[in-house]
């Protein structure tokens, strides 16, 4: 992971490493958070496709479950 350009000044504007290292923890978590919902809904609104099997929807639900428990 690396801090985005639009990030950096934010991170590098701190007085203090730990102004710093709690700026980074911020964007990091709110990232985090974005992704949480944003798989939340996925798999809430996950259907098989019409031509899908079942092996591929199982494995797309996977998926999006590993993912999760990686958050």
């Amino acid at each position: 992971m690396s801090v985005k350009p639009v990030h950096l000044y934010s991170v590098t504007a701190g007085s203090t490493a730990k102004e710093s290292w709690d700026t980074l923890k911020e964007i990091f978590e709110a990232r985090d958070n974005a992704r949480l919902l944003q798989l939340m809904h996925e798999l809430s609104n996950l259907k098989k496709g019409g031509d899908e099997n079942i092996i591929k929807y199982t494995s797309r639900a996977k998926g999006i479950r590993q993912e999760l428990s990686m958050l």
